[in-house]
């Protein structure tokens, strides 16, 4: 599990392999992640938007942007969790993930680092 604390907004990310479909031609990777958000600040805060930048091992980059998570604003007083699953297709068997949430606060809003995580099959390129 990789942690990283912004503004007092801690976010927590395991990943693992889940399955290869598609063809021999066209094979897709797909990889599950599930993120713990964690409020450690004094003032209620709410999920607005995420981004996220995904690369894989040949270099290939994709950004997706998004309000809230998993169809949710999830709204957290000091103190309290939030925990999602999701999921990532890739087109080679390795790569990563990292991004951003906005988080709505009583009084700015702020933006909060999902920290970067290895997205790895056991198959290998070829």
């Amino acid at each position: 599990m990789i942690s990283c604390t912004t503004h007092s907004i801690q976010v927590s990310v395991s990943s693992r392999f889940i399955q290869k479909d598609g063809s021999e031609n066209h094979p897709v990777f797909v990889f599950g992640y599930q993120i713990t958000i964690t409020n450690e600040g004094n003032e209620v805060v709410q999920l607005m938007e995420r981004q996220w930048f995904i690369t894989d091992a040949c270099g290939v980059n994709r950004t997706v942007k998004g309000e809230g998570v998993v169809g949710m604003k999830p709204k957290l007083e000091p103190g309290e969790s939030f925990s999602y699953s999701s999921y990532c297709p890739l087109s080679v068997p390795f790569g990563q993930m990292e991004g951003f949430y906005l988080f709505k606060t009583p009084e700015n809003t702020i933006r909060v680092t999902i920290p970067r995580f290895l997205m790895e099959s056991p198959f290998h390129l070829n």
